[in-house]
């Protein structure tokens, strides 16, 4: 997961809106396997805390929990 809290501070960021200031990733895992990710960007610098990224990553689990059990 990267919570970045000011993207404009990364030299090799790329953002997909010039509007962009901070960026919340969160993989979407099934043990070591990478389903997917949740990415959530804001205008406004440092917008995410922990408990954003905990938040999300509770939804990234039950995602991958849905789709491991799709795939059998």
């Amino acid at each position: 997961n990267q919570n970045v809290a000011d993207v404009t501070q990364v030299e090799n960021y790329l953002a997909c809106s010039p509007d962009t200031r901070s960026e919340l990733v969160v993989l979407i895992r099934a043990g070591d396997e990478i389903l997917g990710q949740i990415d959530i960007d804001s205008n406004q610098a440092a917008a995410f805390t922990g408990e954003d990224e905990e938040a999300v990553q509770a939804v990234a689990d039950k995602l991958a929990e849905v789709l491991m059990a799709e795939r059998r």
